[in-house]
């Protein structure tokens, strides 16, 4: 019991860590929960349908450019783009906290953000207007942010909104099965480690043999090999193929 329970506590522990956001609305910054070192990496089959939507998303809304950021060490970093290319936003480019990135604006308020951009950007072609909304694990700890830019016009919440937080939900709900999936891979790890010590050590040792399988043996102890005074190498020698 003791140990289930230390590793429930260890679990949590590695699940998230604070950062310092600034929020820009009230000028402070705030503590917030973001991804801890125990999170899973995203898999190759999940990126590749994260970066579908978000190709497929972008020019429906009619907007030039959209990103999927994600937390990495002290800030966020772009991890998947998509739409025209803007300059700041290429892919693994790192914003750190308390910098007063739109992302951590959205992070530290903990809500779908929409904010003028147009005097902070000077450059041709720069855009006028951001979204964003909070992307989180299953405990409530901030994976990142869906963001997207215009260059044309303000957005309007009423028209963007409502997207936006059904893709976020979906992203979110593969971040849930993602830490699932994480927890039943251990789960069977740990099983595995407990019935090999039983293996092991039983005091009269254990073997599996199959005669259907072209008569095989397909486990032995180390208390069973040292019962019949055989190493394991010598033990395969003479009696593999019988």
């Amino acid at each position: 019991m003791n140990e289930q329970k230390e590793r429930g506590v260890s679990a949590a522990q590695n699940s998230f860590r604070t950062a310092e956001v600034f929020v820009r609305d009230d000028l402070k910054l705030h503590t917030v929960p973001v991804t801890g070192l125990g999170r899973p990496d995203i898999p190759e089959d999940m990126r590749v349908r994260w970066q579908s939507s978000l190709s497929l998303f972008t020019p429906v809304l009619g907007i030039c450019s959209g990103t999927i950021m994600r937390v990495r060490d002290n800030g966020v970093e772009v991890f998947l783009r998509s739409g025209e290319p803007l300059p700041a936003y290429t892919a693994g480019a790192f914003f750190p906290f308390n910098t007063r990135s739109y992302c951590e604006n959205a992070i530290g308020l903990n809500r779908f953000v929409i904010m003028d951009i147009s005097e902070e950007q000077h450059a041709p072609g720069s855009p006028v207007c951001y979204c964003g909304i909070p992307l989180r694990w299953e405990d409530g700890s901030f994976f990142g942010t869906l963001c997207l830019f215009s260059r044309d016009c303000q957005f309007k919440e009423d028209d963007v909104h409502p997207p936006l937080s059904e893709l976020a939900s979906s992203i979110e709900k593969d971040l849930e099965l993602l830490y699932r999936r994480q927890g039943w891979s251990e789960e069977n790890d740990r099983y595995a480690k407990a019935m090999e010590a039983v293996l092991q050590y039983s005091p009269g040792g254990i073997f599996s043999y199959s005669a259907e399988e072209d008569e095989q043996f397909s486990y032995i102890s180390d208390n069973m090999l040292a019962f019949l005074g055989y190493t394991l190498d010598a033990f395969v020698r003479k009696f593999a193929n019988r």
